[in-house]
């Protein structure tokens, strides 16, 4: 007899990016969020994160970063 032992795990919320959005499946056990950047910005990190059976999200929350240079004249 196999007794899943994941069956209450709830990873709680993943965490938003700024400058970004999600999408999240849920928050327990297998479910997943996948990070995207807004217009103009690049993602480093993690973009597929996975609710384990720890109840921690894998990996970290990724960020968002401008890849704009701006230059100011005076």
């Amino acid at each position: 007899m196999v007794i899943e032992l994941s069956t209450g795990v709830n990873c709680g919320d993943p965490g938003s990016l700024r400058n970004g959005s999600s999408v999240v499946t849920g928050s327990r056990y297998q479910d997943t969020v996948t990070y995207a950047c807004n217009t103009g910005y690049n993602i480093t990190g993690d973009v597929t994160r996975t609710c384990l059976a720890t109840r921690l999200w894998s990996g970290a929350l990724p960020t968002c970063w401008c890849n704009f240079i701006f230059f100011f004249y005076t």
